[in-house]
């Protein structure tokens, strides 16, 4: 919409802080999603064995269960900040709000990647788990902040107010309602003429009444000197 398209454009993205962190969170949530289906394909194959064995892998398959599901999710939070950073329409809200949802995931799968690796034997993939969540929590929380700064540096552009009834393209002023900045009064349809209704009733101008002349025509231009002037000198002085 204009109206994102404007606050892009006073946003000024840093491309240099955001496409590093969006490239390291695209690879590290396409690495974890490999990863743990990977785990998660071995433990259902070996689940009736682990049973037989008095081995008990619920845990595990929760454990992969939701790594694969909420690197699925944070990946396309990540696609569709990307798309919008291309349609040149991303703003600091959702931005800030895909980054808190991908936090919170990480911080979940953190938490399970952190049992798996203290109670079971395995601890491999726990471990690889750990650090790749460490580093995409990283990754995840630089523009988390730097989607703050720029949203106070738009709160600080609004405290300006526009002179008169200056307003930017595509905004309503607070007086007048969003759905009516783009009609302007010559569009609006014509009011029926109701003779019974009087504030309708259509008011014919009145014909200026004819000027009378105040003073006489002047005469023509001949040359001579105007002694209006000095008789009114003399009177006053009289």
């Amino acid at each position: 919409s204009h109206r994102d398209n404007a606050q892009f454009s006073r946003a000024k993205w840093r491309k240099r802080i955001l496409l590093p962190c969006w490239i390291v969170q695209v690879l590290l949530l396409l690495g974890m999603m490999g990863l743990f289906s990977y785990r998660l394909s071995r433990t259902s194959k070996t689940w009736k064995g682990q049973q037989d064995q008095g081995e008990d892998p619920t845990v595990e398959f929760v454990w992969e269960t939701a790594n694969v599901t909420f690197s699925f999710i944070s990946l396309v939070i990540v696609f569709v900040s990307i798309a919008r950073f291309i349609a040149e329409v991303l703003t600091p809200v959702p931005l800030l709000f895909g980054n808190i949802i991908n936090l919170a995931l990480t911080s979940a799968v953190l938490a399970l990647d952190i049992v798996v690796y203290v109670k079971y034997a395995d601890r491999k993939y726990s471990l690889i788990g750990l650090i790749m969540d460490c580093v995409l929590m990283f990754f995840t929380i630089i523009p988390t902040f730097y989607s703050v700064i720029i949203y106070r540096r738009l709160l600080s552009y609004d405290d300006y107010h526009l002179p008169g009834n200056v307003k930017p393209y595509g905004y309503a002023s607070a007086e007048e309602p969003e759905e009516t900045a783009y009609r302007s009064s010559w569009l609006d349809a014509p009011v029926p003429y109701d003779p019974t209704n009087p504030s309708t009733t259509v008011t014919r101008p009145r014909s200026p009444p004819a000027v009378q002349p105040m003073m006489e025509r002047r005469k023509s231009y001949d040359h001579k000197r105007d002694t209006a002037f000095d008789e009114y000198v003399r009177r006053r002085s009289s």
